[in-house]
């Protein structure tokens, strides 16, 4: 397999390629043998129809492919990997990582004023939508009637956590503190 690659380049003068499905499928058969092709997690397979601008410098081919791990667990972007393969030494690396936007992402939400409007129901021990009271002295916030799930996970996660961060702020000064997720207490009640 090593030669048919190496026959396929010899053919060609260094440019772009332009079969880059015969040299897709060519190094997709070879990948698993190169040194260091393992080290971006990625199989050999996933060079069919995705290595993009492929070129041959020789002894080097090199391309970019979007790698899509990140995209599965909730991000609106993709990572791109620069991957240079030097048939001489038969090594594959990645010589660069970029990211691509693939969907737009969720507009900006100002976290401030919820947690102020839920900071003063909870000094105020006043009743609310947002709120599961016991007792006086201990609150859950029902954190999903404020930032609501759906949409992307990241997004979702990142508001609720800076909103967590802008309530303790807010209701730290008056002796509340997080005792649990979304649960606050009077440090006076703990003792």
């Amino acid at each position: 397999m090593n030669q048919q690659i190496r026959q396929f380049l010899l053919n060609l003068g260094p440019e772009p390629i332009s079969d880059v499905v015969q040299l897709q499928r060519l190094l997709a058969e070879v990948w698993s043998s190169l040194s260091g092709a393992s080290d971006g997690g990625m199989k050999g397979d996933k060079l069919l129809d995705r290595a993009e601008s492929m070129s041959w410098d020789p002894p080097y081919i090199t391309f970019s492919i979007e790698r899509h791990g990140s995209v599965v667990n909730g991000s609106t972007r993709a990572e791109i990997q620069d991957w240079c393969v030097d048939l001489d030494k038969w090594t594959a690396e990645i010589i660069s990582t970029r990211c691509r936007q693939l969907y737009p992402t969720s507009r900006p939400m100002p976290v401030n004023t919820p947690a102020e409007e839920i900071a003063h129901a909870i000094l105020n021990k006043l009743e609310h939508e947002s709120l599961n009271w016991y007792g006086d002295d201990r609150v859950r916030v029902l954190i999903g009637t404020i930032i609501p799930d759906g949409g992307y996970k990241q997004t979702v996660s990142g508001r609720r956590g800076r909103f967590r961060k802008a309530l303790g702020i807010l209701i730290e000064a008056d002796d509340w503190k997080a005792v649990a997720a979304n649960t606050y207490q009077r440090s006076s009640a703990q003792r």
